[in-house]
């Protein structure tokens, strides 16, 4: 298996070399002092500050090549890897292959959870990139990866927040893209939805404002909202119409049951081979209301928030509805002016909803880095208001 994983890394470094300019990371070459206490390390030409972290090459580590970066939780001091000098160009993605070790006691008690975090004012304030990681479960390789997008100065730091002392998990290869300039999309997306149809299915839909050079969508489920235990569930390759015209695009999930929560991504493949997932929307799948004895679900209307947040420069507005409504969504600047409404009178069918807002105005101009909120309607009447944040 680890020669297996060697070849992936040997192809991935002469990927990144041969594609980019990007900062990789594979810990072959790199020499930290024996122990888990802090220390500086140069990690292919960076500074790191690894506390409670060390470079394993033992059995337990889980490595693509021969070292990883093996990290034990302890509750008296920080377990963190940190940059301490700043990706010059930006970072447009983070990435990275991460495991629960397999020493003895590492898939016992409470599995450690780590979570990213970037910092664009030298490590004064840092900021969380996507959710939380579990790792209870995860005891084989597993992808991460999130956009954060950001310009200028910019540094990262992986760090466990929770978990059992003592219990450790590896990180491999890590790699962070330059700051993606913005450019046309191959797929501009302007809706992604689900709802439950009258035979209990659930309906997917999608709306695409723009494609170029794509060659088509594929949908994923998990009953737990992680993209990394999602599996595709559409045995054809949903085409895409490639035009600069609105689409609209659904898909009916027949094979769900009652009484669970699904959720859902949209992954959008492109002609080059490149691809990126949009979502989640979920959906909880009640008993059905016309059987005696029974109780419906509990599905209420609701704005359930933004992701990512903060961001730079798109974010997803995800919402439900209980009943077929009328919905409103408006955003607001911090001194309560409205900048746009993203929905304005729709009507939704009951079930999860989003809506994308790509930080401009209803002119098209850029919002600001600050402060934002954004509030839903149902039939003109306020229901909730929330907060954002675009952080360039």
């Amino acid at each position: 298996m680890k020669r297996f994983w060697a070849l992936i890394g040997i192809f991935w470094i002469i990927l990144v070399t041969a594609l980019s300019a990007d900062y990789f990371i594979d810990f072959e070459e790199a020499v930290k002092p024996e122990g888990y206490s802090s220390a500086t390390v140069d990690l292919n030409g960076i500074s790191w500050n690894m506390s409670s972290v060390l470079i394993g090459s033992a059995s337990g580590d889980l490595t693509i090549g021969e070292k990883a970066a093996r990290f034990r939780h302890s509750i008296n001091d920080p377990t963190e890897m940190t940059m301490l000098e700043d990706k010059s160009n930006g970072v447009g993605e983070i990435s990275f292959w991460y495991s629960r070790s397999s020493f003895t006691g590492d898939n016992l008690a409470t599995a450690p959870v780590f979570v990213v975090e970037y910092s664009n004012d030298e490590g004064i304030i840092w900021h969380q990139a996507g959710e939380v990681v579990d790792l209870a479960g995860i005891d084989e390789l597993t992808s991460y990866s999130e956009t954060v997008n950001l310009t200028g100065e910019v540094r990262i730091r992986i760090r466990s927040s929770s978990g059992t002392h003592g219990r450790k998990f590896n990180v491999d290869n890590i790699l962070l893209t330059d700051y993606i300039e913005d450019s046309p999309l191959p797929v501009e997306l302007s809706s992604f939805s689900a709802s439950s149809d009258h035979n209990g299915w659930v309906k997917l839909q999608w709306i695409s404002e723009s494609e170029t050079e794509m060659l088509g969508y594929d949908v994923h489920r998990s009953y737990f909202n992680s993209l990394a235990e999602a599996e595709k569930i559409n045995y054809v390759l949903i085409p895409a119409a490639n035009s600069t015209v609105q689409q609209i695009y659904s898909f009916i999930d027949r094979e769900v049951r009652e009484n669970t929560t699904y959720y859902y991504w949209l992954r959008a493949n492109n002609l080059d081979l490149s691809y990126s997932y949009h979502g989640p929307v979920s959906i909880f799948i009640g008993i059905d209301d016309d059987q005696p004895g029974q109780e419906p679900h509990d599905l209420k209307t609701e704005l359930i928030g933004a992701y990512p947040n903060p961001f730079n420069p798109d974010t997803n507005i995800t919402f439900r509805t209980a009943e077929r409504s009328l919905v409103t969504i408006s955003i607001y600047n911090s001194t309560g002016q409205l900048i746009t409404r993203l929905i304005n009178g729709k009507q939704y069918e009951p079930g999860f909803h989003s809506v994308l807002w790509k930080s401009t105005d209803n002119f098209g101009k850029p919002a600001a880095s600050g402060i934002y909120f954004y509030r839903m309607e149902i039939s003109g009447v306020y229901l909730k208001g929330k907060k954002m944040t675009i952080l360039k």
